[in-house]
């Protein structure tokens, strides 16, 4: 017989300041590392990836009615930078592209004002008490 899977989430999010925020249900917007409630003693390593969603609306066959589950809302994915025996430290590894806008006068009189350039960007919006699962 097996146990049942625990659910990881999100226990604390690390400020720039190297400060916590764990109170449940606290929102933050802009936040690069998160702990996570699950860690070597459940076969976490380092460079793992995980995927941060909350649960949205159930959402149900509009056939018969059935539920099909729960709206998964993406907040981000995030790479393990530290690992402890129940916790992890995860990394935004989101990427963003943008135009970036070129100091060269002859790529401005071929025709490229701009490059592309993708840069590392943190999660949106996370909050204490978001789950996770690794992909």
């Amino acid at each position: 017989m097996t146990s049942p899977k625990k659910d990881i989430i999100v226990a604390a999010i690390l400020k720039a300041d190297g400060d916590l925020w764990n109170d449940y249900d606290t929102s933050v917007n802009n936040a690069w590392n998160v702990i996570l409630s699950s860690g070597s003693s459940e076969g976490v390593r380092l460079g793992q990836s995980f995927l941060i969603y909350t649960l949205g609306q159930e959402i149900f066959d509009p056939i018969n009615g059935n539920s099909l589950g729960f709206y998964e809302v993406v907040r981000g994915k995030g790479e393990v930078i530290q690992v402890q025996d129940n916790l992890c430290t995860i990394r935004s590894k989101e990427t963003r592209a943008y135009s970036v806008p070129s100091t060269n006068a002859l790529a401005v009189a071929a025709g490229m004002p701009s490059t592309k350039e993708e840069r590392e960007i943190p999660f949106p919006l996370i909050r204490v008490g978001d789950l996770a699962r690794r992909i």
